[in-house]
C-alpha cells in the first residue's frame, strides 16, 4: 500500500493548520499586551517591558499594526520613565509613522503630543513647536478638544519661553475657553496661571493677581495642593513687589504649611528665605528672619542643592551682619 506523501501547501488541512496558529498567535499577543497593562499599573515595569517586547515580535510578524503601534507607544512610555529619553523617542516616532500610515489620527495626535513633551525636556523647542502644530492641526480636523486645548497649552509654554508673549496669550486665551466650555477645571487653573506668567512679565501685576486669585479659587475646590502652592508664591511675590508686605506674608506662610506637608524641601527652602528677606531687609525684624533662613540654608544643603546653598548662606550671613549691628554699643 503506498504510503501519502506530504500534504501540498495549500492544501486545506495546512491552511487550517496555519489559520490555527495564526489566532493563536494573535490571541497571544493579545493576552501579553493586557498583562503588560497590568504590570505598568502596578509599577512592575520591566515585566512589562518583557512582555511587550515579546508582544512587538509577534505584532511585527503577523503585520498586526494596530496593536503594534500601542505596544511601542507603551514602550517608549516605561523607557521615558527609566530616564532613556531618546531611546523612548525612537519608539514615539515608529509609533507616529505607523499610526500615520493607517489613518489612525487620534492615536497619531495622541503620539505626537508625547514626542514633542520629550523634544521639550531634550531643550529641542523648535522641533517640539512644528511637533505641536500637526498635533493641533489633527486635534482641529477630528474634533479632539481636550487633546487640543492641552496641545495649545504647550505650545503656549514654549512660545512664553521664547518671548513670543503675544501668540503664547492667543493660544492659552483658546484654551480657556475650550476649559471654560469642557468643564476643565484642572487644566483652567493651570492655564490661568500661565497668563498670569505672562501679565507680571509685561508690568500687568493687576491682571496677574487677578488670575491668580481666579486660580487659587479653583486650586482650593479641586483640592490640588501642589498648584496651590505655586500660585500662593506667584501672588506673595507680586504683593511684595507691590510693598503690601503683610498680605504677602500671609500667603507665604500659607505656602510654608503646604511645603511641610507635601514634603517639598526645595520650595520650602526658597519659601523659608523669601519669608526672612521681606522680615530682614523690609520689616527690619532680623531676629525673625535669622531662623527661617538658618532651616533654609540647612534644607538646600541637605538635599544636595549646593548652588542654592551658597545663595541663601549669603542671605544668611546678611542677616547676622544686621544682628551684630544691632547689638554693638
Amino acid at each position: 500500500m503506498d504510503k501519502e506523501g506530504p500534504p501540498e501547501r495549500d492544501s486545506p488541512k495546512v491552511v487550517q493548520l496555519h489559520s490555527e496558529a495564526t489566532q493563536e498567535k494573535e490571541a497571544r499577543q493579545n493576552s501579553l499586551g493586557s498583562q503588560a497593562r497590568m504590570l505598568m499599573e502596578w509599577g512592575e515595569y520591566e515585566e512589562a517591558l518583557e512582555l511587550l517586547k515579546e508582544q512587538e515580535e509577534i505584532c511585527r510578524e503577523l503585520e498586526i499594526h494596530e496593536s503594534l503601534q500601542e505596544c511601542l507607544g507603551r514602550q517608549a512610555e516605561i523607557i521615558e520613565a527609566s530616564g532613556d529619553l531618546n531611546g523612548a523617542l525612537v519608539l514615539l516616532k515608529e509609533q507616529g509613522l505607523i499610526c500615520g500610515l493607517f489613518a489612525a489620527k487620534e492615536s497619531l495626535e495622541r503620539c505626537l503630543g508625547k514626542q514633542a513633551a520629550i523634544l521639550k525636556q531634550l531643550d529641542d523647542l523648535k522641533k517640539a513647536l512644528k511637533v505641536l502644530r500637526e498635533q493641533e492641526r489633527i486635534c482641529r480636523e477630528i474634533d479632539h478638544k481636550d487633546d487640543l486645548q492641552k496641545c495649545l497649552a504647550a505650545q503656549a509654554v514654549i512660545l512664553r519661553r521664547k518671548g513670543r508673549t503675544q501668540r503664547a496669550m492667543e493660544l492659552l486665551e483658546e484654551q480657556e475657553k475650550i476649559c471654560r466650555e469642557m468643564d476643565l477645571r484642572v487644566d483652567l487653573q493651570q492655564c490661568l496661571a500661565e497668563q498670569a506668567l505672562i501679565h507680571k512679565a509685561l508690568k500687568a501685576p493687576e491682571r496677574a493677581m487677578a488670575l491668580l486669585t481666579e486660580q487659587e479659587a479653583l486650586c482650593r475646590e479641586e483640592g490640588l495642593q501642589d498648584s496651590l502652592q505655586e500660585c500662593l508664591r506667584r501672588q506673595a511675590l507680586i504683593l511684595k513687589a507691590q510693598g503690601d508686605l503683610d498680605s504677602a506674608l500671609v500667603r507665604f506662610e500659607e505656602e510654608e504649611r503646604i511645603c511641610r506637608t507635601l514634603e517639598r524641601h526645595v520650595d520650602l527652602a526658597v519659601n523659608l528665605s523669601n519669608q526672612s528677606h521681606v522680615l530682614s531687609n523690609h520689616l527690619h525684624k532680623p531676629a525673625e528672619a535669622l531662623p527661617l533662613i538658618e532651616e533654609a540654608v540647612e534644607l538646600a544643603a541637605g538635599h544636595g542643592y549646593t548652588k542654592l546653598m551658597e545663595r541663601l548662606s549669603a542671605l544668611r550671613d546678611t542677616i547676622r551682619a544686621a544682628l551684630v549691628g544691632r547689638s554693638s554699643p
